[in-house]
């Protein structure tokens, strides 16, 4: 028991402790060199853009030095939008029917306008530095980059037949390299609109790793059966009890969509059963000692069982968000929740008189112990309950997800948790001969929670 809740701590307390490449600070002495440099890029992305040095005819010196402005390690993607019928934009060209933007690569653009654009293009971009995004790094490239917004409005004679125009927002990615004090190699990685760019952020600020801390209230509800059936102890009345819950989470999302969480959780478990006046017979036959058959008959007075348990939970959970804004989600968890026991025990009032009906003299024994008819009370004192050390619940949950910062996370919702297995719970008070004619041994539990979690975004 004890090694199993330590390995368990082991690879909680491991997860929490994951380690990534976290996103590195650029210092302000590079941060004011790259904008130099960049205001430098955008001077250059739109001065070369025109693709002509004479106003007649496309250079190709002026395409080259534009394809420099593009990460040569890769195939950057671009905004086609100097194909009538293919840009999308507030203005574009008579005929331009497209439902939305396209991609191209840079190789292919600049193909595309020695081919279609002999005369070169009339561009105006225009940008505001205030508006860029921050700089972040990529762990893959080893290098920094940022989003910036342009507009941007193209004017040009498409394949010396018609007037092409385009005007609409833009998005640049630009990324360079940092060491030292030192900043270089600046490049455009790729360009795209600015719903593309949403939803990246949408994405980027929900994923990563949170670690904190959570509590439910609960009202749990004993199941002697499925609850589409009928009940086999109807003498019984359960009353759900609340009870709480607290502790630690780790929680790991992919990005907006989709994570994974485990918890370490002391949870305990009440509920109230009550037995009003009832005599209980059992239609089966026993055969005592001189090999006589009776009936058992349990005639309970105000019989009352307060039960606690308390354990470690440890649920394995899936998030998925089926909505996410940057900063509010709708979430929907599923997932198991394995228990371990850790103490089980009921207050128990009332009386309980134990008998045996003999059908065959016929006569109805009671107050002989050596038969095992006993008269029981209980005053109300802790008495202990036998369970097995292990149960197993199924997850459902649902709830919303609010971001108040780039790293702090709060979650509020709903579960429901229904037992997969079984608690085996015995009163070890009762009369062990007559225990499952009064409370069944074989119990499930249905569990009503509403949660509040806070988590801190750690990379």
């Amino acid at each position: 028991m004890r090694l199993k809740i330590n390995c368990i701590l082991i690879i909680f307390l491991s997860l929490i402790n994951l380690q990534s490449t976290i996103a590195q600070r650029i210092n302000p002495t590079q941060q004011i060199a790259a904008m130099d440099s960049i205001k430098v890029l955008l001077v250059n992305y739109s001065r070369w853009h025109s693709f002509t040095e004479d106003g007649i005819s496309v250079s190709d010196s002026i395409i080259q030095k534009f394809h420099g402005l593009f990460d040569g390690a890769i195939a950057p993607e671009v905004i086609n939008d100097i194909i009538p019928g293919k840009a999308q934009g507030k203005n574009t060209s008579p005929g331009s029917v497209s439902p939305g933007h396209t991609s191209i690569s840079i190789a292919d653009y600049l193909s595309n306008v020695k081919n279609d654009f002999q005369r070169g293009l009339f561009v105006s971009i225009q940008y505001d530095l205030d508006y860029q995004t921050d700089i972040l790094f990529n762990n893959k490239s080893i290098s920094y980059y940022l989003y910036i917004p342009v507009r941007k409005t193209i004017t040009g004679m498409y394949q010396s037949k018609q007037v092409h125009r385009y005007e609409d927002e833009q998005v640049l990615k630009i990324a360079f390299n940092g060491s030292g004090m030192e900043v270089s190699k600046f490049r455009i990685v790729e360009i795209i609109t600015p719903k593309v760019l949403s939803k990246r952020q949408i994405k980027e600020n929900w994923k990563g790793f949170y670690a904190g801390i959570g509590g439910t209230v609960n009202q749990n509800h004993l199941l002697y059966d499925h609850p589409f059936m009928e009940n086999p102890y109807p003498h019984i009345e359960n009353t759900p009890l609340l009870s709480y819950s607290f502790g630690a989470i780790a929680q790991y999302n992919f990005g907006a969509s989709a994570g994974f969480q485990i918890e370490l959780v002391y949870r305990n478990y009440k509920v109230s059963q009550t037995i009003n006046s009832y005599e209980i017979i059992d239609n089966t036959f026993l055969i005592d000692e001189e090999n006589d058959r009776y009936n058992r008959i349990a005639e309970v007075d105000s019989f009352g069982s307060q039960l606690n348990i308390t354990m470690i939970d440890i649920p394995v959970l899936l998030n998925l968000r089926p909505y996410a804004s940057p900063k509010v989600a709708w979430n929907l968890q599923l997932g198991v929740r394995n228990q371990i026991i850790l103490n089980a025990s009921s207050i128990m009032t009332g009386n309980v008189e134990y008998k045996g009906f003999y059908p065959d003299y016929p006569v109805v024994l009671y107050g002989l112990p050596e038969y095992g008819f006993t008269s029981d009370r209980y005053p109300g004192e802790e008495t202990e309950l036998k369970t097995d050390k292990y149960t197993l619940l199924g997850s459902f949950g649902t709830g919303l997800d609010f971001r108040f910062s780039k790293q702090w996370l709060l979650s509020i919702g709903v579960r429901l948790d229904y037992s997969l297995l079984d608690f085996n719970i015995t009163h070890m008070a009762l009369n062990e001969d007559y225990h499952d004619l009064i409370m069944p041994s074989s119990s499930k539990i249905m569990v009503y929670n509403v949660y509040i979690n806070l988590l801190y975004k750690i990379y």
